[in-house]
């Protein structure tokens, strides 16, 4: 209790406080064999807010004491919830800072290297630490080729030949060391885009091969540094779109719970590939009566905002679709979903910057002022990805002098409305609230340096007791 309870104080906490703090929780597992599995997850949530609590610029000293921090003990139950501080690493892209020659180091890399080659969960979490040093060419050239030479010994048939073991998608497996003539990037592309999708098996509760390969190739296709992007070609994409139909047409008719969730799920991810990996390669030649059924399905409300993401794609593909596009987007980014809103805020922020660039028909009026207007109704679900929205169109000069102003005016607003001891606590409004204000300060910025005042949300900021929004500044997508 004691350490769950720190774990929530501690992101209020002074840098020199929060790096102690860090370090007592790699104390307390300095023998894994002796700490308790019930207290993995509260050590986890301690390492990782106490870490995340810190500047950006003062993580890079703990980098090492992640990498040394103890793989899971072999015969422990629950294995899978031992903490791994390492992985904050990879989701706040902390660069290493590895001086040359320290024996320290060497002493990590060559203790994580023979954890390679073993199996199971030690295998795993030791190839995730060395691939995040492998992304930012921290490895010396001997390291890396041992790296790629272990990490290979060991290839999964049923995936594709890709490294066993190593639960890492496969985008990010392409970024790693090969071994002799053998390409990562093309065993990655190999698996996510050349073969067949295999049908639904009805009697998995979970997901089957399929979903598990539509989901990677999802997140390839939103890849970010350090680890590339990976898109199918324009042939690949059509060979997708035809395998997403042909397993939805084959979905069993059954409407019992189970087979609806199956369904549920399946048009979920997939409207995610169609969104992010399939429309931006397609041409109106590719869209057969057949394929955009496919499409409307996916798009439809409700159906995980995926395809939503991608759907401005459609006014390039063809230009005769921009009042329908339009109109689809309006509708979502003002009574859609949670998922909806971040679908369409996604498209509309594209579809804004490819205009500018002349590569797409202008974003329609209605659009952004439905924007605005959703916005105007006060804090709701979807908040975070509106204001997230409206700052892109702002600095992509898509917004009229009046929607400017409307836009700086409710921001003043939502200055009362986010207040700590005003904010919801539950209910689909308290979802995201946090990052809610992070936003509001990244777009009171971008008002700034456009003539407008917001000096209510910029004056205080350094002040503010939650990480997200004290550095909001230095995480702008």
């Amino acid at each position: 209790m004691f350490i769950e309870a720190l774990s929530r104080l501690i992101v209020r906490a002074e840098p020199s406080v929060s790096v102690d703090v860090f370090r007592l929780g790699c104390d307390i597992v300095s023998d894994p064999p002796k700490v308790h599995y019930w207290l993995y997850e509260p050590i986890g949530n301690l390492l990782k807010w106490s870490l995340i609590s810190l500047p950006p610029e003062e993580r890079g000293p703990l980098v090492i004491d992640c990498l040394e921090f103890p793989l899971p003990p072999g015969g422990q139950p629950a294995q899978y919830d031992w903490p791994e501080p390492a992985g904050e690493l990879f989701s706040y892209d902390t660069p290493p800072d590895r001086p040359p020659g320290e024996a320290r180091w060497h002493a990590c890399v060559a203790r994580l290297l023979a954890a390679v080659a073993e199996t199971g969960n030690t295998r795993t979490r030791a190839v995730h630490r060395l691939a995040y040093l492998a992304a930012h060419e921290c490895l010396e050239q001997g390291e890396r080729q041992e790296f790629g030479r272990l990490l290979w010994s060991s290839r999964d048939p049923v995936r594709g030949g890709l490294p066993r073991d190593v639960d890492l998608f496969p985008h990010v497996i392409a970024g790693l060391p090969g071994i002799g003539d053998l390409d990562p990037v093309a065993v990655a592309r190999s698996y996510l885009f050349e073969t067949a999708l295999a049908p639904v098996d009805e009697t998995l509760l979970g997901p089957g091969d399929a979903e598990r390969r539509l989901q990677c190739i999802g997140v390839a296709a939103h890849g970010r540094e350090p680890f590339a992007r990976m898109l199918p070609d324009r042939n690949e994409a059509v060979k997708l779109l035809d395998g997403i139909a042909a397993l939805i047409a084959n979905l069993p008719a059954d409407n019992g719970p189970f087979k609806a969730q199956m369904r549920e799920r399946l048009v979920t991810v997939a409207g995610s590939v169609i969104g992010s990996a399939i429309l931006p390669q397609l041409e109106a030649a590719d869209l057969t009566s057949l394929r955009w059924g496919v499409v409307d399905l996916c798009a439809a409300p409700g159906s995980g905002g995926g395809t939503l993401a991608g759907l401005h794609e459609l006014a390039r593909i063809s230009p005769d679709m921009v009042p329908r596009v339009g109109a689809d987007l309006r509708r979502a980014i003002a009574r859609g979903d949670i998922l909806d809103v971040n679908g369409a805020a996604r498209s509309i922020r594209n579809w804004a910057y490819a205009a500018r660039n002349d590569r797409f028909p202008p974003l329609p009026e209605p659009l952004k002022d439905a924007l605005i207007a959703a916005l105007e109704v006060g804090v709701r679900h979807g908040l975070q990805a509106r204001l997230w929205c409206a700052r892109h169109l702002l600095q992509a000069d898509a917004l009229s002098t009046s929607q400017v102003e409307a836009l700086s005016a409710v921001l003043a607003d939502f200055r009362k409305e986010l207040a700590y001891d005003l904010m919801p606590r539950e209910g689909p409004e308290a979802i995201g609230i946090t990052v809610a204000r992070a936003e509001c300060v990244r777009l009171a910025d971008a008002l700034v340096a456009a003539g407008y005042p917001a000096a209510e949300w910029t004056d205080d900021i350094e002040a503010d007791p939650l990480p997200e929004v004290r550095f909001a500044r230095l995480n702008v997508e």
